[in-house]
């Protein structure tokens, strides 16, 4: 028989300065977060059940409250379960950091220690538990929900970033400066990844992002492909320059030609590999939209 044993409260603080975010970024992450929260989970204690719900937030501020319930087996009842949801939180705050840290990458070397692993990467080596490393290396769901969370987050720029707390402690924080990190492929998962290049595409600009706040990943919106609307990371360092010093000054719907990869991943659904990113890599031309032609002014009797 199972019974409920008990409920905890936690806390998602979106730091911004006016107490407000964007419904897609507010709704987004909380879907994807909620999704990481059970796959950790299913990892920590496979045995646990969870109900996740939400709670009003409070006035006057924007912390977004779940409250966690979770319903152990009589006969599996010990400390360690009933301290378990920290565990999660654990876990997910250690697969945050190494993500950080790796910046997508593989780790330089690998060595397995008891319940903790030791990674080396670019000189530096940290220990992590075998757990966070597992499910960071393994897990698509856990990785694809990281991905998505935080690309939704970053369509609000007002978003500086995300405390999650228990009685008012926080257990995690993901600074702004993460956020681009968060949301790179993870090449473990690269097995499951194609990347194609697209000589000469021509992209129509949907809103062009002139004035970046973070120079390191710009993206803008397009039609690609005439049809389809698309954010890609503009890689080309060069015509980040020229836009900068106003070589090229570009709006809405003048187009470019240029290179663009195409990031597909495995669906395990439809049994194909389905676009999940773009980057633009080289701009060859710049089109502009044409206007209408001016009608030269005068009496009119010339």
């Amino acid at each position: 028989m199972k019974n409920k044993l008990d409920s905890k409260i936690f806390e998602y603080s979106y730091n911004v300065p006016d107490n407000s975010v964007n419904i897609n970024a507010l709704l987004i992450s909380q879907l994807h977060l909620t999704t990481i929260i059970n796959e950790v989970s299913k990892t920590v204690s496979p045995d646990i059940e969870l109900n996740i719900r939400v709670i009003a937030p409070k006035e006057g501020s924007f912390v977004f409250q779940q409250i966690i319930e979770y319903i152990i087996a009589t006969n599996l009842l010990s400390k360690d379960n009933i301290d378990y949801l920290a565990n999660v939180f654990t876990v997910f705050g250690g697969i945050i950091a190494l993500k950080v840290w790796l910046k997508g990458k593989k780790a330089d070397n690998i060595e397995k220690n008891g319940n903790d692993v030791k990674i080396t990467f670019n000189g530096e080596t940290k220990n992590v538990s075998f757990n966070i490393y597992n499910i960071y290396s393994t897990d698509k769901i856990v990785n694809s929900a990281i991905q998505k969370t935080f690309e939704a987050i970053e369509t609000d720029d007002a978003i500086d970033g995300l405390n999650i707390k228990e009685n008012k402690n926080i257990i995690t924080e993901i600074k702004k400066e993460d956020f681009a990190s968060l949301v790179l492929n993870n090449e473990y998962l690269d097995g499951d990844t194609q990347e194609e290049i697209k000589p000469s595409v021509k992209l129509f600009i949907k809103n062009p992002d002139l004035v970046p706040k973070n120079p390191k990943l710009v993206k803008w919106d397009f039609l690609y492909e005439g049809i389809t609307k698309i954010k890609a990371t503009i890689k080309d360092q060069k015509f980040l320059d020229d836009i900068s010093k106003t070589v090229y000054r570009v709006g809405a719907w003048d187009s470019l030609l240029a290179d663009v990869k195409v990031i597909s991943k495995y669906n395990e659904q439809v049994k194909v590999h389905l676009p999940e990113s773009y980057e633009v890599v080289k701009v060859h031309k710049v089109i502009y939209r044409d206007l209408p032609k001016q009608t030269k002014l005068g009496s009119g009797f010339e």
